[in-house]
């Protein structure tokens, strides 16, 4: 496969990742906005206590630790899976 190829499928992908997470974002936040007219603001209040953990997992979890340990060259052991000290 030439290089030009290669370069341009590589930014087609990541163009491709960055709209997908602008687009998941600007959804979350609408369904935040919606919420909060929806609700009172204890309500909201309650909400947020249970979203904002959800939502900060949900980010951690598209850090690129898939895609690290995807692209080792042995399959990870229980050292690379476990807490760091």
């Amino acid at each position: 496969m030439r290089a030009e190829t290669v370069r341009r499928r590589a930014l087609s992908g990541v163009l491709a990742l960055v709209g997908r997470s602008a687009l998941a974002r600007l959804i979350t936040l609408a369904g935040m906005v919606v919420v909060a007219r929806l609700l009172t603001p204890a309500d909201f209040g309650a909400w947020e206590l249970i979203a904002f953990p959800t939502l900060l997992v949900t980010q951690l979890t598209e850090a690129g630790l898939a895609e690290a340990l995807a692209r080792m060259p042995a399959a990870p052991d229980a050292r690379d899976l476990g807490p760091r000290p």
